[in-house]
C-alpha cells in the first residue's frame, strides 16, 4: 500500500513538472529603427551619486552624430577578432563604432535600445523620453529587465532639484550603500 501511494504522488508530480515545463513565449518581431529619434536629442543633465556617496552632476549630449547611428542592415559580426581580408578590415573599420537601433515598447512606453554595430554580446542601453509631471525626461534603463540607470532633464536646475527620484511604472537597481 504504502509503494502504490508513493508511486502515486511521484506521478502527480511528474505530470505536475511536465505541465508547468512547457514553453508558452511568443517571440515578437524585431522592429530596426530607421532613423535616429529626434525626441531623443539634445543635452540632457542627472543629479545623483557617484560610487563616492556624494551627488555629482552628470551631462549626456545625444544627437545622431555622436552616436554613430546607422539604419540596421544585415552584416557580418567579428567575434574576438579583426577580420583577415582586406575587404573585412576596410568594412570593419568603416563601421566599428556605429550603432544601431531596435523600437520596442515596455509598459505602454516606448523605447529605443541601441547596440554598438560589432557588439558582440551584452544588451545595450534602452532610452525612452516622456513627460512626467509636466516635464520633459530622459530615462535610461540596461539589463534583461530594463533596470533604470538614471533619468535626465533638460535643465542642470531641474536635474539638481529632482536628484535621485524614483517615478512609478519603472524599476530600479536595489540602492548600495557605501
Amino acid at each position: 500500500m504504502y509503494k502504490k501511494l508513493l508511486f502515486l504522488m511521484f506521478s502527480v508530480l511528474s505530470l505536475l513538472m511536465f505541465l508547468n515545463i512547457t514553453d508558452t513565449s511568443v517571440q515578437a518581431k524585431t522592429v530596426y529603427t530607421k532613423k535616429f529619434p529626434k525626441s531623443l536629442c539634445g543635452t540632457w543633465y542627472s543629479y545623483s551619486k557617484d560610487y563616492n556617496g556624494k551627488h555629482k552632476l552628470y551631462k549626456q549630449v545625444i544627437n545622431s552624430k555622436r552616436f554613430r547611428f546607422h539604419p540596421y542592415k544585415k552584416h557580418k559580426v567579428y567575434i574576438g577578432c579583426q577580420p583577415k581580408t582586406k575587404s573585412g578590415k576596410i568594412a570593419y573599420n568603416k563601421n566599428q563604432k556605429w550603432t544601431y537601433g531596435i523600437s520596442f515598447t515596455q509598459g505602454g512606453h516606448k523605447w529605443t535600445k541601441m547596440y554598438g554595430w560589432q557588439q558582440q554580446a551584452g544588451c545595450g542601453y534602452n532610452y525612452n523620453v516622456r513627460r512626467i509631471n509636466g516635464h520633459k525626461v530622459l530615462s535610461i534603463g540596461d539589463g534583461a529587465g530594463n533596470w533604470i540607470v538614471g533619468h535626465y532633464y533638460t535643465s542642470k536646475k531641474l536635474a539638481i532639484k529632482m536628484g535621485d527620484k524614483h517615478y512609478h511604472g519603472f524599476k530600479y537597481y536595489p540602492t548600495i550603500t557605501y
